[in-house]
């Protein structure tokens, strides 16, 4: 019978035991590490689809490439360009950047509501997991539904990934000023963007009535603004939840100012 030291399988088993356990030991750091990549993967894998776009603009289909002014993010993810073009490359990376985007969420309100788990917050805490996990599986699912072939429930899933995202900031606003740990900073970080996010649905629904500024350049602007604010806000808040966790090792008691 081989002994350990003759076992040429057992270095590899405990080889792999090593990683798996370094996984859970590190598996915050690691979910951090995916949404700050997400984050900035998103600023610009953007630029890089636009650059690929078969042409086509909301106000002339014969638009040379794609325009700020006058293109959703979403005519990115088309399967037919707008001038009538196969959209492959941009839709390609448009579909994966939405997918890391998702996954990128998923995992901050992982690490996020685990701070909470043993506190007075964790309430609050699986709040944020639930409707967390339910915005991210949202951004995937708006990659796969290309809005040329899928209108109808593209929109439907942008206008739930926005009602989810308002309650997200909300609960992220509210467990921050509850938490005599987390800095304030954050939070107010958080209600600047908050108040941008609302500003653009209120132009948004206004516009589309036709009581403001013309619709199209409105919806548009406004959505690029905030998708790309949106990007930079959790750019900032990985950095602020791993120096937070830092700061406060697991399973630290956090106090409630309530």
């Amino acid at each position: 019978m081989l002994t350990k030291q003759e076992n040429p399988y057992s270095e590899v088993r405990v080889s792999r035991f090593e990683n798996i356990t370094f996984f859970f030991r590190y598996w915050r750091e690691a979910f951090l590490a995916i949404c700050l990549f997400g984050s900035a993967l998103f600023l610009i894998n953007n630029l890089i689809a636009s650059f690929f776009y078969k042409g086509g603009s909301n106000i002339d289909s014969n638009y040379p490439g794609y325009s700020f002014m006058w293109n959703y993010v979403s005519d990115l993810g088309r399967v037919i360009s707008i001038s009538g073009e196969t959209n492959l490359v941009s839709r390609a990376i448009f579909t994966a950047t939405l997918t890391i985007v998702g996954l990128s969420a998923l995992g901050y309100s992982s690490v996020f509501s685990n701070f909470y788990k043993e506190t007075s917050l964790s309430k609050l805490g699986t709040a944020i997991l639930v409707f967390g996990i339910l915005n991210g599986l949202d951004y995937i699912v708006i990659g796969f539904l290309p809005l040329d072939t899928h209108f109808t429930q593209h929109n439907a899933f942008v206008i739930v990934a926005f009602g989810l995202k308002l309650v997200l900031l909300v609960l992220f606003i509210t467990i921050i000023f509850k938490d005599e740990k987390y800095p304030y900073r954050y939070a107010f970080i958080y209600l600047a963007y908050l108040v941008v996010f609302i500003t653009f649905a209120f132009f948004l629904v206004f516009s589309l009535n036709g009581l403001l500024v013309p619709y199209l350049p409105t919806s548009i602007l406004g959505q690029k603004l905030t998708f790309y604010l949106e990007a930079v806000l959790y750019i900032i808040q990985t950095i602020g939840a791993y120096i937070y966790m830092k700061n406060n090792p697991q399973n630290i008691s956090v106090s409630s100012k309530i």
